[in-house]
């Protein structure tokens, strides 16, 4: 409840829902996520935001794993600072952080990815990674901004770890929009977990 005697400008109510659900094909599987919030005051909806993302992973073969992942999203009427900003977290990886700003939002990876060693010297495993990334965010008053990403990279794990850290080495080549420079980016980061 958002009520005015609690210090909030407008009363309303600010319902939550999350769903998800998948199904296993064998070796693999697909998982469908939906998330919306929002605020609504004197009957209609004052703010909000949903968000959508469905993941199809498949391990076709030993040490291989490929996924695919599409997300996609929208906000209304949000505080300045909860904009969707892709590069924090999930986005085209070879892009700066803030590259893709707004209030609309779609992002898509087709990943693939080797586990070539489990442990060395009992510290870390490695790994390697063939990606293609495309999407983006804009205001929804502006037109789309898109761009993208294709490369490969390295993955290095800590097999002692108690979390998923995983970080990745990439070598990527950019093309659309949200980019200046040179068209090849080497980035350092944590992978992404789907």
């Amino acid at each position: 409840l958002a009520a005015s005697g609690l210090g909030y400008q407008r009363g309303g109510v600010g319902p939550a829902v999350q769903a998800q659900t998948g199904v296993d094909f064998g070796r693999g599987f697909a998982r469908v996520r939906v998330n919306a919030q929002g605020l609504l005051s004197a009957g209609a909806v004052d703010s909000g935001r949903v968000a959508a993302a469905l993941t199809v992973a498949s391990q076709l073969f030993a040490r291989h794993a490929t996924v695919l992942e599409i997300q996609a999203g929208a906000q209304r009427g949000m505080p300045p600072g909860s904009e969707i900003d892709l590069g924090h977290g999930l986005g085209p990886r070879a892009f700066d952080a803030h590259a893709f700003t707004g209030n609309r939002a779609v992002w898509g990876t087709l990943e693939h990815r080797w586990f070539a060693v489990d442990e060395v010297i009992g510290l870390l495993g490695i790994g390697f990674a063939a990606f293609l990334d495309y999407g983006g965010a804009w205001y929804s008053d502006q037109p789309a901004r898109l761009g993208g990403d294709v490369g490969f990279g390295l993955r290095l794990g800590a097999t002692r770890a108690t979390g998923a850290n995983v970080g990745r080495f990439d070598l990527a080549y950019q093309f659309g929009d949200g980019w200046s420079g040179s068209r090849w980016i080497f980035s350092i980061g944590r992978s992404y977990a789907f």
